[in-house]
């Protein structure tokens, strides 16, 4: 169960829905005006749609935890160079919009369906219903308060609010390597059982 409730919420506290949310912000942070923020916010948007359909068609043959350990990765390493280029006001080109959609990429290829995919096997089948609704409660006050705060700590800490997601990805990679397991190719009984030994 603990698991299941603190890999939903990494999924959350990793930043995509600071992204996915505050996309124009953060553009328009970077210098953009309101139009071109706005078509960049849609690229964004079908990256997210290209690389979920590619996650879905990959995860069987991949496996859950790679996809898991090198999304995180990804994620994290795109959060640091977004935030350097904020710290240091490198805008000028296409870099930002690059570090945006190689996170978003990053995300939707693991973190994003996986996730759900992870949740919906991990749990024994007598207490999956509830442990599934209490893991996705998790998940969504997660969600609710990286979106309460993110605004203030754009604010507050500039860039520097993109290494705080940062590091919460390197967390992420930290917590799949060491104790999600790999459910790839196994019947929910072999899951199940796996937890007994």
């Amino acid at each position: 169960m603990l698991i299941g409730i603190l890999l939903a919420v990494l999924q959350q506290i990793t930043g995509i829905n600071t992204v996915l949310y505050y996309a124009p912000e953060i553009f328009k942070s970077a210098g953009l005006g309101a139009a071109d923020a706005i078509v960049q916010t849609v690229i964004v948007g079908v990256v997210n749609i290209a690389f979920t359909i590619i996650a879905i068609l990959v995860v069987d043959r991949v496996g859950r935890k790679p996809l898991l350990v090198a999304g995180s990765a990804g994620m994290g390493l795109s959060l640091f160079l977004l935030g350097r280029a904020f710290v240091l006001q490198q805008f000028q080109g296409p870099w930002v919009l690059f570090y945006v959609l190689a996170y978003v990429a990053s995300f939707a290829a693991a973190m994003g369906p996986v996730v759900w995919v992870i949740l919906a096997e991990i749990f024994p089948t007598n207490v999956r219903g509830t442990a599934m609704s209490v893991a996705t409660v998790a998940l969504w006050i997660s969600c609710f308060m990286v979106t309460q705060f993110f605004p203030i700590m754009l604010e507050k800490l500039q860039g520097r609010a993109f290494f705080v997601y940062g590091v919460m990805c390197v967390v992420a990679v930290v917590f799949v390597a060491w104790f999600v397991p790999e459910t790839k190719g196994k019947t929910l009984e072999e899951i199940e059982a796996s937890w007994k030994v």
